[in-house]
C-alpha cells in the first residue's frame, strides 16, 4: 500500500506542474449485512452476515477548456476479514499482492478526449453498458474509440469498441477473429420529452468468447434500445424498451439462435416533500437456449430478488413481470425515508422458475451526518412461490457509512 500511496502522490504532483486543472473526487463505503435463506430452502434454513468496503479514487485532468483525460482507480473492493484464498491459505491485508484474492488496486477507467468544435473524439477504457434509464444496464469499463456529434436537438455518438484482440501480422485474415462491436445512439429532447435511441451491432470472431453474453465463437448480436421520458410538472415519466436477437454461424452443440427483449415504465408524482410512483418492468425468455431478459445490475428493481440476489440467475431479476408501488418521504433536511412493495411473475416455460412468483417488501432510512458523510440503514422481506417447493421468506438486514469527497 505504501509504494500504491507513494505513485499516487506523484502522479497528482506531475499533474500539477503540467496541467491547467486536477481534480481528485470518490467514494469511500463501509456495510454490514444479514442475509437469511438466499438459498431458498423450505427446512435448515442458512443465515449469513459479513463487513464489505469499497474505495474508488476519480482524478480528472482538464489541460485546456477542450482536452482532459479521466481515470477511476478502485483501491479495495473486499469483503472484510475474508483471510483466505481459493487454496484455503491465509491472506493478511496490506500486501501489495492483494488480500484473499481479491486486487486491491485495479484501473478501471482511464481515457482522453479532445473537443473539435462540433464533435468530442474519445478513447480509452471508459464506460460501457448503459444508455437511457438504469433498465437492463451495467455499466462497465470497455475500451472504445467514440465520436459525439452536436446536432438538431442533441448528440449524435458512434463508437467502435474493441472486446477481443486476435490479429497479428503472420496469420491470414487474423483480423475475423476479433471480438468487435460497433454502435450509433442518438439523444435529444424535443418539446420537453427525451427521446434516446441505440443500435448496436456485436460480431464474436472464431475462437473467442463474447464476455457479455457468454455465448461461444462466430457468434453475432444486434441490440436496438429505445428510451423516452421526461417531466409534466410534478409527474416523471420514463420508459425503455430493449431487443436483442443472437445468431451463430452454425447450430453445433445445440445452440440455436433466438430473441430476447425487455419493457420498462416509470411513472412518479412529486408533491414537495416527497415521491410516490408505480413501476413495471418485463423480461422475456427463450425455452429452447434457457435464456432469460435480466434487468440487470444497475437496475436494483428490489433490495432482495433483484440487487442482492438475482432471482432468474442474473444480476437482477431474469425472466420475470415485476410490478412495484413506492414511496420517498423527507423528513427534514438530513432525514429521508423510502418504503417499496412490489410483485413478480415468472416467464419462464420450464426449469426452476417454471409459473414462480414472488412478492417483497422493502424499506430504508438515510440519514446525512454531515454534507460528505451519509448513514443508511436498508430491510428487505421477500417470499418465493417455486413449482417445486415452498421456500421460507428471506430476510435481508444492511447499514452502512458512504462518505463522498
Amino acid at each position: 500500500m505504501r509504494k500504491l500511496l507513494v505513485a499516487l502522490m506523484m502522479v497528482a504532483f506531475a499533474a500539477t506542474a503540467f496541467a491547467a486543472d486536477v481534480k481528485f473526487s470518490g467514494s469511500y463505503e463501509v456495510d454490514g449485512k444479514y442475509q437469511r435463506n438466499y438459498g431458498l430452502a423450505d427446512s435448515d434454513v442458512a443465515t449469513n452476515s459479513y463487513y464489505e468496503h469499497d474505495f474508488d479514487l476519480w482524478m480528472n485532468v482538464q489541460t485546456d477548456k477542450d482536452t482532459f483525460f479521466k481515470t477511476k482507480l478502485e483501491l479495495l473492493d473486499s469483503t472484510i476479514g475474508a483471510t483466505h484464498d481459493g487454496n484455503n491459505k491465509v491472506v493478511y491485508p496490506g500486501s501489495d499482492s492483494g488480500y484473499a484474492g481479491t486486487t486491491q488496486f485495479s484501473v478501471q477507467r482511464a481515457w482522453l478526449g479532445h473537443n473539435f468544435g462540433g464533435v468530442l473524439v474519445e478513447a480509452g477504457l471508459m464506460n460501457s453498458g448503459s444508455w437511457g434509464y438504469a433498465f437492463a444496464d451495467d455499466a462497465e469499463g470497455s475500451y472504445r474509440v467514440k465520436a459525439t456529434f452536436d446536432v438538431a436537438g442533441g448528440k449524435l455518438t458512434v463508437l467502435t469498441q474493441k472486446k477481443d484482440e486476435r490479429g497479428d501480422d503472420s496469420t491470414k485474415d487474423a483480423e475475423n477473429d476479433d471480438a468487435d462491436k460497433y454502435s450509433i445512439g442518438y439523444k435529444g429532447t424535443f418539446g420537453g420529452i427525451m427521446i434516446a435511441p441505440k443500435l448496436d451491432y456485436d460480431i464474436n470472431g472464431n475462437g473467442t468468447i463474447n464476455q457479455e453474453t457468454n455465448e461461444g465463437a462466430d457468434t453475432k448480436v444486434i441490440d436496438f434500445n429505445l428510451a423516452a421520458g421526461g417531466k409534466f410538472g410534478a409527474v416523471t415519466v420514463e420508459t425503455e424498451f430493449k431487443y436483442n436477437t443472437t445468431s451463430y454461424a452454425d447450430e453445433a452443440a445445440g445452440r440455436k439462435d433466438f430473441d430476447l427483449y425487455g419493457i420498462y415504465a416509470n411513472v412518479n408524482y412529486n408533491y414537495g416533500a416527497g415521491v410516490v410512483g408505480f413501476l413495471t418492468a418485463y423480461g422475456s425468455t427463450d425455452k429452447d437456449m434457457n435464456k432469460g431478459f435480466d434487468f440487470d445490475d444497475d437496475f436494483d428493481s428490489t433490495f432482495i430478488l433483484g440487487d442482492d440476489m438475482g432471482l432468474g440467475g442474473g444480476d437482477d431479476l431474469t425472466g420475470f413481470w415485476a410490478n412495484a408501488l413506492y414511496a420517498t418521504y423527507d423528513v427534514n433536511d438530513k432525514l429521508s425515508l423510502m418504503g417499496k412493495l412490489a410483485y413478480a411473475t415468472s416467464n419462464w416455460d420450464a426449469g426452476a422458475y417454471e409459473d414462480a412468483s414472488a412478492w417483497e417488501l422493502d424499506a430504508s432510512a438515510t440519514y446525512a451526518i454531515t454534507k460528505e458523510l451519509t448513514y443508511y440503514v436498508n430491510f428487505g422481506y421477500a417470499k418465493v412461490d417455486l413449482d417445486a417447493s415452498d421456500p421460507d421468506p428471506i430476510v435481508l438486514v444492511k447499514h452502512g457509512l458512504v462518505l463522498n469527497f
